[in-house]
């Protein structure tokens, strides 16, 4: 992904976060609750509106106004079935550590490439390659 590209999830039908798989489950979600989806509207506005969004009073008021009429929707909205598997813990276990093992990864090519001399968040340079 470029530094134009974003991703938005919402919630629907009783989906929980952790019911979100990978690629996917790597992202944050938003709930169909009132103050996440204005939350997300105002992070929308903020990728498409450029330099000119639309000012945040504005959004506040036309959310605020639209609101009622969307809640209604998303209550209608049919249950996730009650098929869909829960995941099973030893899954959650593999995907942190199939994510660590590719931020160690990650961060183990950049100190090659820059020789040694990038310090890692948190962590203090003391000379020499971590």
């Amino acid at each position: 992904m470029d530094d134009k590209t974003r991703v938005c999830t919402y919630l629907l039908g009783g989906l929980e976060n952790k019911d979100i798989e990978p690629p996917l489950g790597h992202f944050q979600h938003t709930k169909p609750e009132k103050e996440d989806t204005r939350q997300l509207l105002h992070t929308i506005n903020k990728a498409v509106g450029g330099d000119d969004p639309l000012p945040e009073k504005t959004l506040d008021a036309v959310f605020d106004q639209f609101w009622p009429e969307l809640e209604k929707k998303l209550n209608a909205f049919p249950a996730a079935p009650k098929a869909v598997a829960k995941r099973s813990l030893e899954d959650m276990v593999a995907e942190i550590l199939e994510f660590t093992r590719a931020e160690t990864n990650s961060r183990s090519r950049l100190l090659t490439f820059s020789g040694g001399s990038v310090p890692i968040t948190g962590v203090p340079h003391h000379g020499g390659v971590y």
